[in-house]
């Protein structure tokens, strides 16, 4: 009897352990399915702030008990039994920016409840400009005098010889590479400063390719522009840009500080052709260049921010101390449909240096930006791989190079929707009468002849300061007569051939790194040319359910 007793208590135990196992089993797997259809209705939330185009306001409340949230999969799920429901919330989050939302959504299987929230932003800026110098081809520093002060970034190889400075993060989408040839990322480094001192967290080779922001249309800018009444250009006073530039038969403006006062910069700016640029400039905000930006002398903020200091190369309670420290002070951006042009583009120096790379050493603009055939490029099936490209129909002149199965050697990597040749000097870059005459407030003789370009620019230039993006070239003959050479900020472009007589330094901005962009004390809206990629998350939480059950 005491052992039929014992056993029927061992008996006993054993399912009343069992069934507890099955039962948290079972809750498991109910929490599993609750998480998983929060997580949907949150991307079903997110998806329809891109399917709107951003044109969501206030609060929103979606779900599946008033057939507002209609995922089809849902429906089958709660008429079968299990999915009790799921409801979304989409709030916008004007702290973060003008186009972030708070999205929040939770979701109940049987018993079980899970709730997440994400911040999302429509068209957010772009992740290249988390890089003092980034180029959407082969990164070349070609030099002991360069420096960089931050992070730098090539969508291809990133070629060094010289022996330059890189004090940051160091990353290819191809390889390291030295006069053409990978080197060993763990010895006899082709550079110097805290990337070769730490190569294994700071130099990457093989990354993910990124895509350049594409500015084929103007149309958000410009509306940005206009629906913000502060925005615009002013020297002193004078207002010379209200938001957009109108003027047909001079598209294109030239600016330049008067009697001491600079140019201010606020908010939005759109001016569809060429930009010639020199002198102080001072406020926040981007302007949006149609044609090519001429940078003819120096540019220097009238209040920006200390740059004694590298801030990206302190440590990071410091530098974002110097970040809140600077919110306030200028920061200019430059987002250019075109190219960078700097110094005096007519002089026979500037052809050499920047255009024929010192008389055809194959680096110089001429062989550059050729989309018909890439070269070693690292963009799959083009024709360094002798593996055809599926063609795109979004190509406006892709049908030039399509053969009868539709497929194409060419790829159009700048993403402006054209196959395009190699530049041209006359064409591209050179500051021609016929191009000056189309620049309104551009200096003309008393004839109105506009005056030789080399009048107004030379390579005299030591300080360049704002964030400048392009699509294309970004050739420049600096440094002459000069000490130093220095960026305060950003240089993006498809192509490069900045050539300086001076030593060369990249000192990043880090106000405009991806980092701050969900934090509103150190967020600063430029509305920098927005990513391929329509929504970004800035960031992504599971919070404590609701306590009552969803209806």
């Amino acid at each position: 009897m005491v052992i039929g007793g014992a056993m029927a208590i061992t008996i006993g135990s054993i399912f009343s352990l069992t069934g507890a196992s099955l039962r948290l089993a079972y809750g498991r797997s109910d929490w599993q399915a609750a998480f998983y259809n929060a997580e949907n209705a949150l991307q079903w939330g997110a998806q329809l702030i891109a399917d709107k185009g951003g044109n969501i306001s206030g609060s929103n409340f979606y779900s599946t008990a008033n057939g507002s949230l209609n995922l089809p999969y849902m429906a089958s799920a709660t008429a079968a039994g299990g999915l009790v429901g799921a409801w979304v919330s989409i709030v916008t989050n004007p702290k973060v920016g003008p186009s972030a939302y708070t999205v929040t959504a939770e979701a109940q299987y049987n018993m079980k409840m899970s709730k997440v929230q994400a911040v999302v932003t429509y068209l957010p800026a772009s992740p290249v400009f988390d890089y003092e110098y980034f180029l959407n081809n082969w990164g070349w520093w070609w030099g002991g005098s360069i420096t960089g002060q931050g992070s730098q970034r090539a969508n291809w190889n990133f070629d060094f010889q010289g022996g330059p400075t890189v004090n940051g993060l160091l990353l290819a989408s191809g390889d390291i590479t030295s006069y053409g040839n990978p080197v060993n990322l763990t010895n006899n480094l082709p550079f110097a400063g805290l990337a070769a001192s730490d190569a294994v967290d700071m130099v990457f080779s093989d990354v993910q390719r990124i895509s350049l922001p594409n500015l084929t249309s103007f149309n958000l800018y410009a509306t940005n522009a206009l629906t913000n009444q502060y925005g615009g250009i002013w020297v002193g006073t004078n207002q010379v840009v209200p938001g957009v530039w109108t003027n047909a038969a001079q598209p294109g403006l030239y600016l330049t500080q008067s009697n001491g006062a600079p140019i201010i910069v606020s908010n939005t700016v759109v001016i569809p052709g060429d930009v010639v640029i020199q002198g102080k400039i001072t406020g926040q905000g981007t302007i949006y260049v149609g044609g090519n930006l001429y940078v003819a002398g120096n540019i220097t903020y009238a209040n920006g921010p200390d740059f004694s200091v590298n801030p990206e190369t302190e440590e990071p309670t410091a530098r974002d101390q110097w970040v809140l420290a600077n919110t306030g002070k200028d920061l200019v951006a430059f987002a250019v449909r075109g190219s960078v042009v700097g110094g005096d583009v007519t002089s026979g120096d500037w052809n050499y240096y920047c255009y024929t790379g010192m008389g055809g050493n194959s680096w110089g603009m001429e062989y550059c930006g050729d989309e018909r055939t890439l070269g070693a490029d690292g963009i799959p099936h083009t024709a360094d791989d002798n593996i055809p490209y599926q063609a795109t129909n979004g190509w406006s002149n892709a049908s030039q190079y399509v053969d009868a199965q539709g497929m194409t050697t060419a790829f159009d990597a700048d993403g402006d929707g054209f196959i395009r040749g190699p530049y041209n000097y006359n064409t591209d870059f050179n500051m021609t009468s016929l191009r000056a005459s189309l620049i309104s407030g551009y200096p003309v003789d008393t004839n109105k002849v506009p005056l030789p370009y080399s009048q107004m620019a030379s390579a005299n230039i030591g300080l360049v300061e704002g964030v400048y993006y392009c699509n294309h070239g970004f050739p420049m003959l600096v440094g002459a007569n000069q000490s130093s050479m220095t960026f305060h900020g950003t240089v993006v472009s498809r192509d490069e051939a900045i050539v300086s007589y001076a030593p060369i330094s990249f000192v990043y901005d880090p106000r405009v790194n991806s980092r701050y962009c969900n934090d509103p004390n150190r967020y600063i809206d430029l509305s920098l040319p927005y990513s391929p990629i329509s929504l970004g998350v800035n960031q992504f939480q599971e919070l404590p359910p609701d306590p009552a059950p969803i209806l």
